[in-house]
């Protein structure tokens, strides 16, 4: 696929392509549990943050390791 962005063609390949996907499956691996955690926390900053700004999972990881109350299940 060819693209004209200010008057350059840039082209993707196939392999470029599948770095793309596979960045985005790992960066919602581990967004979606973070964020879930954040609403049981009811983190509300943390929840806007990891919401809006994509690190690839970078803020993700030390939010879950790091800054959530690790809470035990309720049985």
């Amino acid at each position: 696929m060819d693209y004209v962005v200010n008057g350059k063609n840039f082209a993707f390949t196939n392999s470029d392509i599948v770095i793309l996907l596979l960045l985005t499956i790992w960066s919602y691996g581990w967004k979606i549990p973070a964020i879930w955690r954040t609403v049981k926390n009811e983190n509300k900053k943390w929840f806007v943050a990891l919401l809006i700004l994509n690190t690839f999972g970078i803020l993700e990881i030390a939010y879950l390791m790091y800054f959530s109350n690790k809470t035990k299940p309720k049985i």
